[in-house]
C-alpha cells in the first residue's frame, strides 16, 4: 500500500470515530435536558424543617399531611387516602404504604441528602433497594439541580429550585424521573412531573397549603 493510501485510510478511519464519538454526546445531551438558567436571589437551601399538622393539597387530588417526627424522619399521612402513608428523610423516600403495598428503601453507595445545601448543577449520584412483594428490586438512581425558575400555580407565584430525579433498574430495563420545582419556604414541591415505566406521564400542581 501507498503512503498515500495510508494517510486516506488514517483520515477516513479519525472521521468516522469523530462521527461516533458526536452521536454519543448528543444522545447524552438529549436524556439529559439543559439546565433553567434563570438567576433569582434564592440562597442555598437547607434540608426543609416540617411541623407536625404541615398540609399540601394537589390538583389530582394528592394530598399530603405531617403526622409524626421521629429523629431525621418525618411521615406524611396522605389526605386522599388516608389508609397510606411515607416517610421521608429530607426530601428522600424511606419507607412508605400504599394499599397492600409496603416498601423500605435502603440507600447504598452514597447518602443522597448530600444534595443539600442545593446549587445550581450540584449531582449526586447512588444505588437503591427495596423489597416488593418479596423480591430485592435495585435501581440506579440521581438527583440533579437542574437550575432555578419562577413559576405560578393556583397557589401563588413561587421562585423554585428546579430538582430532576432519574432512575433505571438494575435488573431490568425500567426507567422513572421526577422533575420538582421545589419551594423552601412551602417545604415541598409546588409543581411535580414524573413518569414511572410504561405509564403515561404525570403531573400535578399545587392548590394550597399551611405550614408552620
Amino acid at each position: 500500500m501507498t503512503n498515500l493510501g495510508r494517510v486516506t485510510i488514517m483520515v477516513i478511519t479519525a472521521f468516522l470515530t469523530a462521527c461516533t464519538e458526536q452521536n454519543v454526546r448528543e444522545e447524552e445531551v438529549e436524556t439529559h435536558p439543559s439546565a433553567v438558567t434563570e438567576s433569582l436571589e434564592m440562597p442555598a437551601s437547607a434540608v426543609p424543617t416540617w411541623k407536625i399538622g404541615d398540609t399540601w393539597h394537589y390538583s389530582d387530588g394528592y394530598g399530603l399531611k405531617v403526622s409524626t417526627i421521629q429523629g431525621e424522619d418525618t411521615t406524611f399521612q396522605r389526605l386522599d387516602t388516608p389508609n397510606d402513608w411515607l416517610m421521608r428523610r429530607g426530601l428522600f423516600k424511606v419507607r412508605s404504604k400504599q394499599g397492600d403495598t409496603y416498601r423500605e428503601v435502603v440507600y447504598r453507595t452514597k447518602d443522597p441528602a448530600e444534595l443539600f445545601p442545593l446549587v445550581v448543577g450540584k449531582q449526586v449520584v447512588f444505588s437503591e433497594e427495596y423489597l416488593r412483594a418479596g423480591e430485592l428490586v435495585r435501581h440506579n438512581t440521581s438527583w440533579t439541580v437542574e437550575g432555578q425558575e419562577t413559576i405560578q400555580v393556583p397557589a401563588g407565584t413561587f421562585n423554585c429550585w428546579v430538582l430532576v430525579m432519574r432512575t433505571r433498574g438494575v435488573q431490568s430495563d425500567w426507567t422513572g424521573s421526577e422533575r420538582w420545582w421545589y419551594n423552601p419556604e412551602v417545604k415541598h414541591y409546588v409543581r411535580l412531573e414524573y413518569r414511572y415505566g410504561t405509564e403515561p406521564a404525570g403531573a400535578r400542581v399545587l392548590m394550597d397549603y399551611n405550614v408552620k
